[in-house]
C-alpha cells in the first residue's frame, strides 16, 4: 500500500573539519591571449564597482555556521554536479576557491592581490547598513581586515553604500545616511589604501527607482552636508543615477554614473537562447547622451557602468521566474568591445559593475565555468591586465585550510574530493538497492546503506514506537489515528550525550522524514557557535542555535544534504528542534507528520554491499548491491541512507532514497 502522504528526506550534516598541513599549488590552464586579436588599452581610470563581502560557507579558518547567500534557495548545494569537487550552488560559474568564507584573512589578502595585479585603479566594497535602523554598516569587522590587507599591498578601497536596496528602512532617511556614512569616513578615510579621488574619499551609492522619489533633492543635499559635517571633510561622491537637470545641478554632487550597458545588449527571454537581442545602436545613443551631460555640466565627473555578462535565470535566484535577462560574455568580447565604445565618449572613469557576484553571473575574480577562454581560471584576470596595458601574474593561493577541501585535490592535489553517488537502484523483490559511486581521486572502498540512525525514533507505527539513543520527545503527541508524530508546534528532540561522545567520526548527520502536502517551510535548529550574527564586542563566544535551513513544501518529493559545522557533541544535553513555518498566503499551515528522525555518526548500523560490476579492484567507479530491508513498509514508507568511500577515507555526502518512490527503475540522486 502506497503512502497517502508525500514524504520528503532531510539529511543535515554538522561537519568539523580537520587540519591538514599546506601543499604545493597545482598547475592550470592557460589561455591563449591572442585568440582575442587586437586588445585595447584603456587609460581611463578603471574602478571594481561590487567586492561582495556577504559569503559565508562552513569552510576555512573559523568558518561561520552553514551558507549565506551561496545557496540562494538551492537546497542541493551539497551534492556534486560534475565534477565531483562542484557543488551545487545554482548558478553559472564557480569561484576558482570554491564556496568561500568572506571573512577569511587568507581569502581576503589573495582576493586583493589579484585585483591589484590587474592593474585596475581600485575597488568598491559593498557595505549594508543594519536592518533595523540603519545607523551604522553591517558587517565592518570584514571591512576592516579588507583596510588592513590593503594597508600592506598598497591597494585602493573606496566605499559602496547598497543603501538602494534598503526601501522603506530607516537607513534611507536622509539623516541617518548623513550621520552613517560621516562616522565611518571620519573612521576610515585616513587609511593610506582608502580610495581619494580629487584628494576626497570616494563613496558611491546607487540612487535610482524609488529610492530617488523617496528622497528628494532638498534631502540628498542635505544628507551630504551632514555627511561631511560629521565627517570633518569634503568627500567625493558618486551617484548611479539617470541623466536628470535636476539632479546634475547639485553642486555638492562630483561625479555621476548615468548607464550600463546592459540596458541595450541584453533583454527579457522566455528560457535561454542562443542569440539574446543585442542593440548597439541603443548602446551608442546612450552613450551620446552621457556625453551631452557631461558637456553640459563640465564640473561634473561622467562615469559608465560596463558589464562583462550577466544573468538572472530563475537557477541564480531559486525562485520560479519564467522570464529573465541574460547577457553572454562571449569569452570576453563584450567587456572588450563595450570599453571600447565607452573610451570614445572619453568618461572620467569606467565601473566595473562587480569582482564575486556570483549570483548575477558578473563576476571577473579568478573562476571556473564562467564562459573564461581555454578553462583558464584566471581569464578575467588577465583580459582585465591585458585592457590595462598590464601582464596579469597570478598570487600564492591561501593556505588550503582556508578554502573548502573538496576543492584541495584542484588546487593542492591533496584528495579530500568526496566520491559521487552517481545512480541508485531499487529492486523490490529482493529487496536491496544497487548504487554507483565515482571518484576522480582514488579508488572506491565501500558503498553502504543506513535503515537507521546511530540514535532514532520510529514512531511509523503507532503501536511499537522504537527509540535509541534518544531521551525525550517533546511534546510528543501522535496524531489520532495516524502513525506520525505531529508538528503543529515546535518538537524538542533530546539526544543521549554519551552516545554522542562515543562516536568515532568527527561527522553528525541529521535525518527527517516526513510527510506533508502543506506549504511551508521546515526549519532544523541545533546548538551551535553562531558567527552567523554579528555579536557585540565581548560576545565572540556565545554559543546559541542555528538553523539548518527552511525547506519549501511545493508539493514535490525532495531530498536535501546539507552539511553545518556545529557543536552538538559537545554539549551536555544536546537537543534539536524541529519547526514549521508558514507562507504569506497561508501563515498558518497545517501539521506536518514526521515518521522517522535519525541522527547519524559512525553509520553503525549500515549494511555493507557487494561488488557487482567487473571492473579493476582499484577502479574509481563501481557498482554495489546492498540487501536492505524492504523499502515498501505500512503504514509508511521510509527512506533509505546510501554513502560511498574512497581509498583515503573521504565520504560522500549521503544521498537518502525516498521509499515513496521506489521503484525499480534508474534514479539519479
Amino acid at each position: 500500500m502506497s503512502n497517502p502522504f508525500l514524504k520528503l528526506s532531510i539529511v543535515v550534516c554538522l561537519l568539523i573539519c580537520s587540519n591538514i598541513t599546506h601543499a604545493a599549488p597545482h598547475q592550470f590552464p592557460e589561455a591563449d591571449m591572442t585568440q582575442l586579436g587586437d586588445v585595447p588599452t584603456i587609460k581611463t581610470p578603471l574602478y571594481i564597482m561590487e567586492y561582495h563581502i556577504w559569503h559565508k560557507s562552513p569552510f576555512g579558518i573559523e568558518a561561520p555556521d552553514g551558507y549565506v547567500h551561496w545557496d540562494m534557495g538551492n537546497s542541493r548545494i551539497d551534492h556534486a554536479i560534475g565534477p565531483d569537487w562542484m557543488r551545487d550552488k545554482g548558478p553559472v560559474g564557480y569561484p576558482m576557491l570554491g564556496l568561500y568564507n568572506s571573512e577569511d584573512r587568507n581569502v581576503i589578502r589573495w582576493q586583493l592581490q589579484c585585483m591589484q595585479n590587474t592593474g585596475v585603479d581600485g575597488t568598491f566594497v559593498q557595505m549594508f547598513p543594519e536592518w533595523t535602523q540603519g545607523k551604522y554598516f553591517d558587517r565592518t569587522f570584514v571591512w576592516d581586515v579588507i583596510m588592513d590587507e590593503a594597508d600592506k599591498l598598497g591597494y585602493k578601497i573606496g566605499m559602496h553604500d547598497e543603501v538602494q536596496f534598503r526601501i522603506g528602512q530607516p537607513a534611507q532617511k536622509w539623516d541617518v545616511m548623513g550621520d552613517r556614512i560621516g562616522r565611518f569616513i571620519k573612521q576610515y578615510a585616513h587609511r593610506s589604501s582608502f580610495l581619494k579621488i580629487d584628494n576626497k574619499p570616494a563613496v558611491a551609492f546607487q540612487f535610482w527607482n524609488h529610492f530617488n522619489k523617496t528622497m528628494p533633492n532638498t534631502d540628498l543635499v542635505k544628507m551630504i552636508e551632514l555627511a561631511e559635517k560629521t565627517a570633518g571633510m569634503e568627500i567625493y561622491w558618486i551617484l548611479h543615477a539617470a541623466p536628470n537637470d535636476a539632479l546634475y545641478a547639485l553642486e555638492q554632487v562630483d561625479s555621476f554614473i548615468t548607464m550600463a550597458n546592459t540596458n541595450a545588449l541584453n533583454h527579457r527571454v522566455e528560457g535561454y537562447t542562443p542569440t539574446p537581442k543585442e542593440d548597439w545602436p541603443m548602446m551608442t545613443d546612450q552613450l551620446n547622451k552621457a556625453k551631452a551631460f557631461a558637456k553640459k555640466y563640465p564640473s561634473k565627473d561622467i562615469g559608465l557602468w560596463v558589464y562583462g555578462g550577466f544573468e538572472e535565470s530563475p537557477k541564480a535566484f531559486g525562485d520560479n521566474r519564467s522570464s529573465f535577462r541574460w547577457m553572454p560574455r562571449k569569452k570576453g568580447q563584450t567587456l572588450i568591445k563595450c570599453l571600447e565604445e565607452y573610451e570614445k565618449v572619453k568618461p572620467a572613469f569606467h565601473m566595473l559593475t562587480s569582482w564575486n557576484d556570483w549570483q548575477e553571473n558578473t563576476a571577473i575574480e579568478p573562476g571556473w565555468q564562467s564562459d573564461v577562454l581555454d578553462g583558464d581560471p584566471y581569464f578575467y584576470c588577465k583580459l582585465l591586465a591585458k585592457l590595462k596595458g598590464k601582464t596579469f601574474t597570478a598570487p600564492p593561493l591561501p593556505v588550503k585550510e582556508s578554502v573548502d577541501p573538496w576543492m584541495w585535490q584542484t588546487l593542492y592535489g591533496v584528495d579530500k574530493t568526496p566520491p559521487m553517488i552517481t545512480h541508485v537502484r531499487y529492486m523490490p523483490m529482493a529487496p536491496a538497492i544497487v548504487a554507483t559511486a565515482a571518484d576522480t581521486g582514488n579508488a572506491i572502498q565501500s558503498i553502504k546503506v543506513a535503515e537507521h540512525g546511530d540514535l532514532y525514533v520510529d514512531a511509523s507505527d503507532y503501536n511499537k514506537p522504537r527509540y535509541h539513543g534518544v531521551t525525550s520527545i517533546e511534546p510528543g503527541r501522535t496524531v489520532d489515528g495516524g502513525y506520525q508524530l505531529a508538528v503543529n508546534q515546535p518538537i524538542t528532540v533530546g539526544l543521549s550525550p554519551k552516545m554522542l561522545r562515543a562516536s568515532q567520526s568527527q561527522k553528525v548527520y541529521i535525518a527527517l522524514e516526513f510527510a506533508d502536502t502543506t506549504n511551508g517551510s521546515i526549519s532544523i535548529y541545533y546548538p551551535c557557535q553562531n558567527k552567523l550574527i554579528n555579536y557585540k564586542k565581548g560576545d565572540e563566544n556565545r554559543f546559541d542555535v542555528c538553523s539548518s535551513f527552511g525547506l519549501s513544501n511545493s508539493g514535490k518529493q525532495m531530498s536535501v544534504v546539507r552539511p553545518m559545522l556545529g557543536f552538538l557533541k559537545a554539549q551536555k544535553s544536546p537537543t534539536l528542534t524541529i519547526m514549521l513555518k508558514g507562507t504569506r498566503k497561508n501563515p498558518k499551515p497545517s501539521p506536518i507528520t514526521i515518521s522517522r528522525i535519525h541522527v547519524f555518526t559512525d553509520f553503525e548500523k549500515a549494511k555493507t554491499g557487494r561488488r557487482l560490476d567487473a571492473g579493476k579492484a582499484d577502479s574509481q567507479v563501481q557498482t554495489h548491491m546492498v540487501y536492505i530491508d524492504s523499502l515498501k513498509t505500512t503504514p509508511t514508507e521510509k527512506s533509505a541512507y546510501i554513502i560511498a568511500t574512497d581509498s583515503e577515507g573521504n565520504e560522500s555526502m549521503p544521498v537518502p532514497f525516498d521509499g515513496s518512490s521506489s521503484h525499480p527503475f534508474m534514479n539519479r540522486p
